[in-house]
C-alpha cells in the first residue's frame, strides 16, 4: 500500500460492505489460524451471565476445534463432516452426523471467519452497538435465510488489520453470546490430526440431530 493509499483509507470512510469484503479477504488469505477465545452468553430473561474461556484451532476449510478450558474442560471438534461435543467431565460425546449439511455448520464457519458471509447476510452499519474500542468497526448483519437460531449478529473489526475481535450473537429470544478472540494467529501450520476425534474408552456416546 503506497503512503497516499493509506492517508486515503483513514480519511474516506468505507462502508459496512466493503468493510465485510475486506474481512472475507483477510480470512481467505489467512491460513490456519489459532486464538484464545472467551465466551459470554448473557440469557435475558433471568438475567444470569456464564463465562468460559479457552482455545480455538481453524482450518480454511472449515474444520475447527474448540477448546474450553475454564471454568470447565470439554471440547467441539468438527472434521469437515461430523461434529463431536466432548464433556469429559460427564464422561459422554454427543455426535453429531452429517453436520458439514447442517444451518449450524455456517454459524461456526461464520464465527471463525470462514464460509461466504457475504452471501449468507445482509449487513449494514451498527450505529447503536455500543461495543469495542472507539476505532473499532462495528457491523450489524442479518441471515438471508434462516440460520439456525440465530437472529442478528454484529462484528466487531479491528481497522488496521480487518480481524474480527468480537463477535455477538443474537438468538430468537434476545438471549446474546459475545465471542472474544484475542492473540490471533494466522498461517499457524496446525496438524490435521488436531481435527480427528476418537471416542475416549468408557465415555457414552449420545446421538443428534444437527438442524
Amino acid at each position: 500500500m503506497t503512503v497516499l493509499a493509506a492517508v486515503l483509507l483513514t480519511v474516506t470512510p468505507i462502508g459496512p460492505d466493503q468493510i465485510l469484503s475486506r474481512v472475507q479477504s483477510t480470512y481467505k488469505n489467512a491460513g490456519d489460524v489459532e486464538a484464545d477465545f472467551a465466551q459470554v452468553y448473557q440469557d435475558k430473561l433471568l438475567a444470569k451471565t456464564r463465562t468460559e474461556q479457552g482455545h480455538l484451532w481453524t482450518k480454511p476449510d472449515g474444520r475447527v476445534v474448540w477448546q474450553y478450558n475454564k471454568p470447565e474442560h470439554k471440547e467441539f471438534i468438527f472434521d469437515g463432516r461430523s461434529a463431536f461435543f466432548y464433556e469429559p467431565e460427564l464422561a459422554q460425546v454427543t455426535v453429531f452426523d452429517a453436520f458439514a449439511e447442517s444451518p449450524l455448520a455456517n454459524i461456526v464457519r461464520f464465527l471463525t471467519g470462514n464460509g461466504e458471509i457475504q452471501k449468507l447476510f445482509s449487513v449494514g452499519p451498527c450505529v447503536e452497538c455500543e461495543v469495542g474500542l472507539p476505532d473499532h468497526l462495528v457491523l450489524a448483519l442479518a441471515p438471508k435465510e434462516p440460520l439456525g437460531n440465530l437472529e442478528r449478529a454484529w462484528l466487531v473489526v479491528e481497522p488496521k488489520t480487518f480481524r474480527v475481535v468480537k463477535t455477538f450473537v443474537f438468538d430468537a429470544l434476545q438471549n446474546r453470546t459475545e465471542y472474544r478472540f484475542s492473540n490471533i494467529t494466522f498461517q499457524a501450520q496446525i496438524s490435521d490430526s488436531k481435527f480427528v476425534f476418537k471416542t475416549p474408552e468408557g465415555v457414552q456416546e449420545l446421538r443428534a440431530r444437527s438442524n
